[in-house]
């Protein structure tokens, strides 16, 4: 009978036995949970964070599921092998503040599961197989500042799941399977200040889905599939300042997308299919300071573009397919530090282009098609330190083409079509580091090209890793003997300057050959002295050498890097084509090439020798193409004096041609004028006209292959005193267009005022509005605190009273020092003049 009671004593034993086994996840009866130690698999340190990462669980470790363990502040238990979380799994961590669960395989969270972690800041469930969330995943999660969801297959989000999180700052979504957002879905979110969103498959913004992120300072929204971005799109976002837009399909830009976010500093658009920048997109964004718009297919960028973006610094507009800039297209860009253009179809660069990007430092311009640069092409740019032009087909650099560009340190050519170097483009720049310019053709660079540039530090001539035949030949005769001393007196660090001609010292370091004795004098030029010869197809070149002493000369040709003679007959140099000249009867040194071809391009040498002294003159003869008019001037007819008069004209050719203007076919000289304005694209302003401005215009567009013309007529009805039949007072002449053209000492409406007897000051009466700048009363016309009368008669303007009266002919700049102060108003004038149109709308639409 006393048996009973020892086995139930046994069983309870075996029971608890079990119990503390299960409890234990251990195959041992007498193991237990210790909540005072490091849990299994994990290494802890003494300032709250317990690390459990690569360890192959399969659950969060017992050791604190059931425990309480309020020392603990972070927790890591990511790359490992967890499928789910319960909503037992981290009630016993009061003050958990950064919770790591990434990498691992989970694909279910029970809902409340992180209802006890009020403490949490950082939750990261990135890297896992997360589909959708429970509704009420996050509940409880109030102190939540940073919350990552990145890198799983998120493909839909349940309204209100993010309800809980008022504290967040951070959610990271990015690549997930979202195609769409619902317009609700971050309406609880009001500190959210960074929302990451890219590598989704999101396709429309047109529901306003950030409208309640007042606070959201950058979105990155890369690499969806955005086909257009509308005035909802990033609606509510007025605190914006960073938005990353790449990688999308985003065809159009509406002229509303961005007043929405006028807090803006960067915006990333590279990478779309946007095809055109318009006039006001971009205007809201005041604050703007980095704008890229690269990798695109943008053709083209409407003027003024840019326009309102006065604290842009960075504006890159690399790959894309830009055809044309224009003097407009950077206006207001004052702030403008850099500026990458490389990789486009550009074929110039305009006069003026940048000329309001004052502090721009860094321009990339290469891998265009640049074939001309204007001479002002880098006007204003007085602080530009690096201008890159490499990989284009620049064959000729204008005189002082960067003239406007002192503080230059590093210029690229490399890859480009030169041959000669003759107009000084590199004088006067002092702080010129490096310089390079092989591969190109260049033969000749002209004496005081590198004047002032003491400080070229790299001076890349020559590609010692390509075959000298394909890189620039330095005719190293006398003609670079400047060049050679300037070489060995300055001692660039790096320099490359080899000899292509003449073939016996081709390949060598132009500063360590001896050239001959170069004191005789011997000097041979070539007639015409241009040194690259645009011609017409077909056409008939004569250049004749001669040499300053009695020798004789003798014309070669370079043919892929080696000498060709050329046959002679008569004194006569001529192709094989004909022997006859074009009509030249001098044939001394003549070199006639008829009917010019293809095949007639190149390089040409004419030398002298003298007791083993040489001089060698290098000329290019290219086909170019005649000069075509584009846009024509059209005759103006106007009964009354408009503000300005505008002959528009432009016109193509290879050169670009040369537009000059004439006034009943005496030239317009634009220097000595402050009546009359050229614009860049070759238009033709005149400033409040006057009789004498009647009359024939035409422009000739010329460009050494062929020149071409378009005229036009101004007719101006001026409506005066013997227009209303009260005639011309003392013997003034009443001209056809009733115009009072009064003689010495009379002035007035209907030169009824003698200048001895008229008042000292006059009043004018009430100003008659015209259309623009100016305004007419009487015999006045006014422009800011000028105004001016009859023939070119200025008066200034001061509380409504004229004085101090000017005589000045437009036409007569011979003027003497005693009236220099007065061509000095003059000239503020036409500025203010200038100006008053530059702000005028309905001229900018013109020009």
């Amino acid at each position: 009978m006393m048996i009973k009671p020892a086995i139930s004593l046994i069983l309870v034993f075996l029971v608890i036995g079990l119990y503390a086994s299960s409890d234990g996840n251990s195959s041992s009866f007498n193991t237990t949970i210790d909540c005072n130690s490091c849990p299994a698999s994990c290494n802890c340190d003494t300032e709250g964070s317990i690390h459990c990462t690569e360890k192959g669980l399969t659950a969060i470790p017992p050791g604190l599921i059931h425990c309480e363990r309020p020392d603990v502040i972070i927790l890591n238990v990511s790359f490992n092998l967890i499928q789910n979380i319960s909503v037992d799994d981290f009630n016993g961590l009061p003050n958990l503040e950064r919770l790591f669960l990434y990498d691992n395989l989970i694909d279910d969270i029970e809902e409340y599961a992180f209802s006890d972690l009020t403490s949490l800041e950082l939750l990261s469930l990135d890297g896992n197989r997360l589909t959708t969330l429970k509704p009420n995943v996050f509940m409880g999660l109030i102190g939540l500042k940073s919350l990552l969801l990145y890198s799983n297959s998120i493909s839909s989000l349940p309204v209100g799941v993010f309800d809980d999180l008022i504290s967040l700052i951070v959610l990271a979504l990015h690549n997930n399977r979202l195609t769409s957002l619902n317009p609700q879905l971050f309406a609880n979110l009001p500190n959210l200040q960074r929302l990451y969103l890219y590598g989704n498959g999101i396709r429309d913004l047109s529901d306003s889905p950030f409208q309640h992120l007042s606070k959201l300072t950058l979105l990155y929204f890369s690499s969806n599939n955005i086909i257009e971005l509308t005035n909802a799109s990033l609606a509510g976002l007025n605190s914006l300042r960073t938005l990353v837009l790449r990688t999308n399909q985003i065809r159009t830009l509406s002229h509303d997308v961005f007043i929405h976010t006028p807090s803006l500093t960067s915006l990333y658009l590279d990478s779309n299919r946007i095809r055109r920048i318009s006039s006001d997109v971009f205007s809201p964004l005041t604050r703007l300071q980095r704008l890229v718009l690269s990798n695109n297919l943008i053709e083209v960028v409407e003027d003024r573009a840019f326009s309102e973006l006065r604290s842009i610094v960075f504006l890159y507009l690399r790959t894309n397919r830009l055809q044309s800039i224009t003097e407009k297209t950077f206006h207001g860009l004052f702030n403008m530090q850099q500026l990458i253009m490389y990789d486009n179809l550009i074929t110039s660069i305009p006069g003026n282009a940048f000329r309001q990007a004052v502090n721009l430092r860094r321009l990339w311009l290469q891998d265009n098609r640049i074939e001309c640069l204007n001479e002002k092409a880098f006007a204003g740019l007085n602080y530009l330190q690096l201008l890159q032009l490499s990989d284009n087909r620049i064959s000729y650099l204008p005189k002082d083409v960067f003239q406007y560009t002192p503080r230059l340190t590093f210029l690229l050519l490399i890859s480009n079509r030169l041959e000669r170097i003759e107009t000084f483009p590199f004088r006067n720049l002092r702080y010129l580091a490096q310089l390079a310019l092989y591969k190109n053709k260049i033969s000749f660079i002209a004496e005081g090209s590198l004047e002032n540039t003491n400080r070229i530090y790299y001076l890349q001539w020559n590609d010692f890793r390509t075959n000298i035949t394909q890189d620039n030949m330095i005719v190293c005769d006398c003609s670079a003997l400047w060049l050679q001393e300037y070489l060995r007196s300055n001692r660039p660090y790096y320099e490359t300057v080899l000899c292509g001609y003449p073939i016996e010292v081709r390949g060598q370091r132009l500063r360590s050959v001896d050239i001959a004795n170069c004191t005789k004098g011997l000097k041979v030029s070539v007639t015409p002295s241009s040194e690259v010869n645009y011609v017409q197809s077909g056409a008939c070149l004569e250049l004749q050498c001669k040499a300053n002493q009695n020798v004789d000369v003798t014309w070669k040709r370079i043919v892929k890097g080696s000498e060709q003679a050329l046959e002679e007959d008569h004194s006569s140099f001529c192709t094989n084509k004909s022997v006859d000249n074009c009509g030249n009867t001098d044939t001394e040194g003549l070199l006639v090439l008829k009917d010019i071809a293809a095949a007639d391009q190149g390089i040409y040498v004419c030398t002298a020798t003298l007791e083993n002294v040489t001089s060698s003159v290098i000329r290019q003869i290219q086909i170019g193409e005649p000069p075509v008019i584009e846009k024509s001037p059209i005759s103006v007819v106007a009964r009354d004096p408009p503000s300005y008069v505008i002959f528009e004209a432009a016109a193509r050719g290879n050169p670009p041609p040369v537009l000059k203007w004439y006034h009943n076919s005496n030239e317009i000289d634009f220097k000595n004028t402050t009546k009359m304005y050229l614009t860049s694209n070759g238009s033709l302003i005149i400033l409040g006209p006057q009789f004498e401005d009647n009359g024939q215009y035409k422009v000739v567009a010329d460009n050494g292959a062929g020149s071409v013309e378009a005229a036009a007529s101004l007719t101006i009805y001026f409506r005066s005193a013997c227009n209303r039949g009260s005639g011309c007072s003392n013997d003034g002449q009443c001209l056809p267009v009733h115009y009072c053209r009064c003689p010495d000492g009379y002035s007035g409406d209907g030169c009824e005022e003698s200048q001895e007897t008229a008042p000292p000051s006059t009043t004018p009466t009430t100003p008659l509005p015209s259309s623009g700048d100016y305004y007419y009363s009487g015999d006045y016309y006014y422009s800011g605190d000028y105004y001016y009368s009859g023939d070119n008669d200025y008066k200034r303007k001061k509380r409504g009273v004229a004085y101090s009266q000017y005589d000045y002919d437009f036409t007569d700049m011979s003027v003497s020092s005693s009236r220099k102060k007065t061509l000095g108003k003059q000239q503020k004038i036409k500025q203010n003049i200038i100006k008053r149109i530059r702000n005028n709308a309905e001229l900018r639409k013109k020009i």
